[in-house]
């Protein structure tokens, strides 16, 4: 890059600085990611369900704590949520939110090993959508919370059979950054977590979103894409400071 005035790199360093930003937001939006079809030990019908969810077409439902009580339906949907809520079924052990004693009565003893776990149960192990899918976490004598949600939807399934099993789903998990905030909430037993999800395509199968714990997962080796980009920007800033430090003396 060359500047034919110190003003013009001036200029360069702070748009470049912009750009660093606009990666940062972006990046931080990247709360939930898909882990995959995972394999467990045990039925996922016993794991601690937040949510479920059934209808024909398009299933969507929310789960919260407000007030003291759990809360279902277009009250409990997260801000800008795709859906509506309304198609939530079962009962309270079914749909409703989850303590932290709870988890941990589970083996989920931390935000890292969480895993968010989407149960299909289409016939003949047919396609189904995520239009939108959010992990929410409330802290009851405060009355925070914050949401996890999953960027890139819709993601479609052309194929539910490999989470379809009893002792199968597809996992999602918080990113490092989530998982750093999900770590207060989870130093106190009494804090809650729910959910909310719309499918579609669906043929009328119950779908559950349950909590699992698996072992820690170790970062890759190699970076994201948003993480490479970030880096060579940021280098690209120092190159270009040190090129104006030059200039100035």
């Amino acid at each position: 890059m060359s500047c034919s005035t110190y003003s013009r790199c001036k200029l360069s360093v702070i748009q470049l600085g912009c750009l660093l930003l606009l990666v940062s937001a972006a990046n931080s939006f990247a709360s939930l990611m898909a882990v995959g079809p995972m394999t467990f030990s045990s039925n996922v019908a016993t794991f601690p369900t937040v949510l479920t969810v059934q209808n024909m077409g398009t299933a969507s439902g929310c789960v919260g704590f407000m007030g003291g009580s759990d809360v279902s339906g277009l009250a409990a949907c997260p801000g800008g949520f795709t859906g509506s809520g309304g198609n939530e079924v079962g009962t309270a052990m079914q749909t409703g939110t989850r303590t932290i004693a709870q988890l941990n009565a589970a083996g989920i003893t931390t935000s890292s090993n969480l895993l968010f776990v989407f149960h299909p149960s289409e016939p003949g192990g047919g396609p189904i959508t995520i239009q939108d899918l959010a992990l929410t976490f409330f802290n009851p004598a405060t009355d925070n919370t914050f949401t996890a949600t999953l960027p890139g939807t819709p993601i479609d399934f052309a194929s539910t059979i490999p989470g379809s099993a009893a002792n199968t789903g597809f996992a999602f998990r918080l990113d490092d950054f989530e998982a750093g905030l999900a770590a207060e909430v989870f130093a106190n037993p009494v804090n809650r977590v729910g959910g909310a999800a719309t499918i579609i395509g669906s043929t009328g199968g119950a779908a559950t979103f349950s909590l699992a714990a698996v072992p820690a997962i170790r970062p890759s080796a190699v970076p994201e894409p948003g993480t490479v980009f970030y880096l060579a920007a940021a280098g690209l800033v120092m190159g270009v400071s040190r090129r104006i430090r030059r200039r100035k003396n």
